[in-house]
């Protein structure tokens, strides 16, 4: 609940292609994984689309509504790091275990594999936009 006037702010992932550090196991999951009863394969990336959350905000009733796009380089000791985080530690994980223990192999084995294109000495970077959205009620 917002006081009159107040000011609300959500942030999002922005698209698969600009959020590549999130698209690296995504883009996996949706190849493999099965979708759920109703066909439906909900991602990360839903409301990242140019305007697509300010469009929402404004919908619901929000004015100045204001859009920003920031890249941050995410950086990452190894692959094995890469799953702990943001595999093991976020909802992805969860959506990964519920598959059969193939698919969950073939899952992380290409998540990996795409991993490999960020990896350097420094270990994995990778650059992720967000997207952050204000308004006023």
């Amino acid at each position: 609940m917002l006081r009159p006037k107040g000011r609300i702010g959500v942030a999002v992932w922005s698209t698969a292609d600009k959020a590549t550090a999130i698209e690296a196991v995504v883009g996996p999951m949706l190849e493999f994984a099965e979708p759920d009863e109703t066909g439906y394969r909900p991602t990360p990336f839903e409301l990242g689309g140019p305007g697509e959350l300010a469009k929402l905000l404004a919908d619901a009733g929000f004015g100045e509504t204001q859009e920003e796009r920031r890249t941050h380089t995410m950086a990452f000791k190894d692959e094995d790091e890469y799953i702990e985080i943001l595999v093991e530690g976020t909802p992805l994980g969860r959506a990964i275990q519920e598959e059969d223990p193939l698919v969950q192999k073939k899952i992380l084995a290409k998540t990996r594999a795409n991993l490999r294109k960020w990896k350097s000495r420094k270990g994995i970077l990778i650059p992720c936009e967000g997207v952050i959205v204000t308004g006023t009620k």
